[in-house]
């Protein structure tokens, strides 16, 4: 029992003043074994919030959010409204089908006994005689049961037929006698025509067809490979808006010209990650935001720490790509296939 109303259950968490990824990994390891629930994660900042809708949508969850107080939110979370909907949709298909095979078995039953009745009813308003009863009336009784008369015989010709016939004249006078061959003229036949001679047939062997080939028809030219616009796997890790150690401002001019040959090149990163002060390329006055919004149109993901537009006070100056959270962060750098850091 008390597992069951664990895996179904209403819960409020309490993850004000916890950092990145604390309240993302919390309500990970609550609805790991939630069938269907609620869960109420009050948290302190915008970029907890964002972070776990993005977990929520991740997870195929629903989830709600509003402003309760000055530094306060509430984000819903609702773990298994799919399933339960999908569940209900098919006992409802369930229920209709039934109702129909109960319809149709019933409309059987009331026709059946129609059906009996209706041999019984044309016997009994003296219908036609069995077959038995036909066979041992004679043909007139037949006829006359069938409201026909007989005909009469056919009469005899009044005259015989004419000996003058050049065919009878020629029969004896015996009526059982048949005709003698020699007595009827055979038909004319006219000789046939002399057949014409057959062609000489030469003992060369005759020429093989010369075969026609098909007229030709065009194909299409296999086109050159085109490499992928993102190369998959590949992740751009950016710590800080300048490039190398040194001077801060030579660092900058260096970003600035890597992001202008980044755009040119054939094959492009999937992901970009920004955190600490890299989140200074993503947010209002980078120098670098046309070249991350083309980034962005080619399909590269851009990816910036929440915690850390929070910390610098920039999170309501993103202005190019999403925001994210330090699990996210880490899940993609262990899952990369290569990791780049200018």
């Amino acid at each position: 029992m008390e597992k069951e109303t664990e895996r179904n259950m209403r819960e409020t968490m309490d993850m004000r003043g916890v950092p990145c990824p604390g309240p993302v990994v919390a309500v990970k390891k609550k609805t790991d074994n939630m069938i269907a629930g609620e869960l109420i994660v009050v948290v302190d900042n915008q970029a907890a919030v964002q972070n776990l809708e993005k977990f929520a949508e991740y997870k195929g969850y629903t989830s709600n959010w509003s402003k309760t107080g000055e530094k306060e939110f509430k984000v819903q979370i609702l773990v298994g409204q799919k399933a339960l909907r999908e569940v209900d949709e098919y006992f409802n298909i369930f229920d209709t089908h039934h109702e129909k095979e109960q319809e149709a078995e019933t409309k059987q039953e009331w026709q059946k006994p129609a059906e009996s009745q209706e041999p019984v009813r044309e016997a009994a308003e003296g219908g036609p005689e069995s077959c038995e009863t036909c066979e041992l009336m004679s043909p007139q009784e037949v006829l006359k049961k069938a409201g026909l008369e007989p005909q009469a015989p056919a009469e005899p010709l009044d005259e015989p037929v004419s000996e003058k016939s050049p065919v009878l004249a020629a029969a004896p006078e015996s009526a059982g006698s048949k005709v003698s061959k020699a007595a009827v003229p055979a038909p004319a036949v006219s000789p046939a025509p002399a057949a014409a001679p057959a062609p000489a047939v030469s003992s060369a062997p005759a020429a093989a067809p010369v075969p026609v080939p098909p007229a030709s028809v065009p194909q299409e030219q296999p086109k050159p490979g085109i490499p992928s616009p993102t190369a998959k796997g590949t992740v751009l890790v950016l710590a800080s808006d300048a490039m190398g150690n040194g001077d801060d401002e030579l660092g900058r001019l260096l970003m600035k010209g890597f992001f202008y040959a980044t755009v040119e090149q054939v094959q492009l990163p999937e992901t970009i990650l920004f955190y600490n002060s890299g989140v200074f390329l993503t947010t209002e006055g980078s120098a670098v935001l046309n070249d991350l919004k083309e980034l962005e149109r080619r399909g590269v993901r851009l990816l910036s720490c929440g915690t850390c537009l929070n910390h610098y006070g920039l999170f309501d100056k993103l202005k190019v790509g999403e925001v994210t959270n330090m699990y996210e962060l880490a899940s993609l750098m262990f899952q990369a296939g290569k990791i780049i850091r200018p």
